[in-house]
């Protein structure tokens, strides 16, 4: 576990969220959870079915001793053996890979659900040793069945003609399995002797295990019964309520203890429904179990009743019982295997009371009731020596489990430690070629500082120098506009002082030319007046000589 979230750390940036494998295709989220150690193909396909909701159909035992029994996974059976007698089932992923491309066209709500509804007929009916096939509703179709009776084609027609049917014959021949264009199919090698089981001792042997049912009548509360006040509130989607199993001393009715449905109590955290526990399963609560508490009868007044089976495990509750009996605790009733603890939420063994001593408080102990309760007792400690066993055959796992991953993170940190030596050298060798980088900089960087003040020396001498004959050359402009423009006006001045003289001369000649006019104007006068007076005397003396004439 602790190299799973290592690994998913190193691969997620320290982060520990894995919702990014609902947004990718199905195969590669398959082949990412393969990678790890540890998990198999059942476990990525558990993961893939009820939490990524994927199209997957993951195989456990339960399934593929089912696939085989009904004939939907053909075997290849050595020798003379039996259906019936076949005790070992091909591998998981054998199945799985056989049933896989049959499955492929099923949206991923059927297959979740053919998942859990084959797991429950595993537990109920089709268990591994001694099967409940008197109750079973496919035993028309079952290849096992029809193997331990001696009867193929023809089957009872009813419970009754199968108690009748004490004749079978165990030595009858497995039927021929059409394989049809099936390429890997499993092969089943036993040994013959040490598997075979007598199917009349089965029978004779079921007749007395539906004692080991226990029932008891419980209360249903409502979800706002102050009763619950402690309870977390039920889960909106929980099919199932709140019960309360009694016993009455008295006027007094004492809860022997509260029945917390399964949603519920895990919060909703991942599918419960007969992938984990039953869909109408329930825990009885530690606590009230162990410590009940008096309540008045008026607080149950008007409260529903039904029926609660106990037991240790669903096989045992259903061995032996009929079809409509299981239809019935499943269909009306609830059943109960665990308790739980509310403070640690986790799920604990159910005492004992629940299942061994509700029928000794009630009326005379007979003697099947003794019988009832040895029975009982020898089934709990059979059971307990199976849990022993198995908890040692998983310590065992567990300590070759460690051992393993004990290795690979001694590999790993060897591993570790030659990345590191090499990492520190390539770091060192790094640091030494960014020192050099960082020197040839240094001295770049001082070449061009210097360069640039060199250059920038150079420019401000340039600049100076631009400036001075800018200068000199702005001056010496202006020394040339000023000799220019004295010049000029010294120029302008001879030029204004020859107009002037010239306006004199101009003035005098004007004045001479206008006295010369006056004069010849007045020398004119003179001659007209000197002419005009010429003239009158001619006329005076030409006068009287035009008068003599004309007398």
């Amino acid at each position: 576990m602790q190299d799973f979230l290592n690994r998913v750390r190193r691969d997620h940036n320290n982060g520990l969220d894995l919702e990014w494998l609902r947004r990718v295709e199905p195969h590669k989220s398959k082949q990412y959870l393969l990678s790890f150690l540890g998990l198999g193909t059942k476990c990525v396909d558990c993961v893939r079915l009820l939490t990524l909701h994927q199209r997957a159909f993951p195989v456990d035992i339960n399934i593929a001793r089912i696939a085989v029994r009904l004939g939907w996974v053909p075997v290849l059976v050595e020798g003379s053996l039996q259906v019936h007698h076949i005790d070992e089932y091909p591998e998981l992923e054998s199945v799985q890979k056989y049933l896989l491309p049959r499955l492929c066209n099923l949206d991923q709500e059927t297959l979740y659900e053919l998942h859990y509804q084959m797991i429950t007929f595993g537990k109920v009916f089709c268990t591994k040793r001694e099967p409940n096939c008197k109750a079973c509703p496919m035993r028309g179709e079952c290849k096992h069945f029809a193997s331990a009776c001696g009867k193929w084609l023809v089957l009872p027609n009813s419970e009754k003609d199968m108690e009748t049917s004490d004749k079978v014959s165990p030595e009858l021949k497995c039927p021929q399995i059409s394989i049809g264009d099936i390429e890997d199919v499993p092969t089943i090698r036993l040994n013959k002797d040490g598997s075979t089981r007598k199917v009349k001792e089965i029978i004779k042997h079921n007749k007395y295990i539906s004692s080991l049912k226990t029932e008891h009548e419980v209360y249903v509360l409502p979800d706002s019964h102050h009763l619950l006040a402690e309870f977390p509130k039920r889960e909106i989607d929980d099919p199932n309520s709140y019960l309360l199993a009694i016993w009455t001393p008295g006027s007094l009715e004492v809860i022997k203890d509260h029945q917390i449905p399964c949603r519920t109590a895990m919060e909703n955290r991942f599918p419960l429904n007969g992938t984990f526990f039953q869909i109408n399963e329930v825990f009885a609560d530690h606590d009230s179990s162990i410590n009940p508490i008096d309540v008045p009868r008026a607080w149950l007044c008007g409260l529903v009743k039904r029926t609660v089976h106990f037991g240790t495990t669903v096989a045992d509750m259903f061995k032996g019982l009929s079809t409509k009996t299981i239809q019935q605790c499943f269909s009306e009733g609830n059943v109960c295997f665990k308790g739980f603890e509310r403070t640690e939420k986790r799920t604990t063994t159910l005492i004992a009371s629940l299942y061994l001593e509700r029928k000794m408080e009630s009326r005379v102990i007979h003697k099947e009731q003794e019988e009832y309760g040895l029975r009982l007792k020898e089934a709990f400690e059979k059971e307990e020596e199976n849990r022993r066993m198995r908890e040692a055959r998983e310590k065992a796992e567990n300590e070759r489990i460690m051992k393993v991953a004990f290795e690979q993170e001694k590999e790993r940190k060897i591993k570790e430690v030659r990345e590191k030596e090499e990492n520190e050298g390539r770091i060192k060798e790094a640091r030494e070629k960014k020192a050099a980088v960082e020197r040839r900089m240094k001295e770049t960087l001082e070449q061009e500082e210097k360069e640039r003040r060199i250059k920038e020396l150079q420019e401000r001498e340039a600049h100076e120098r631009r400036v001075r004959e800018a200068l000199e050359k702005a001056e010496n402009q202006r020394k040339l506009k000023e000799a220019r423009e004295k010049e000029e006006n010294e120029k302008k001045l001879r030029e204004a002082i020859e107009l002037e003289e010239k306006g004199k001369r101009l003035i005098e000649a004007f004045e001479r030319a206008k006295t010369e006019r006056r004069l010849k104007e007045e020398l004119e006068e003179a001659a007209r007046g000197q002419g005009k007076r010429r003239k009158n005397t001619e006329r005076k003396s030409r006068a009287p000589r035009k008068g003599n004439e004309t007398t």
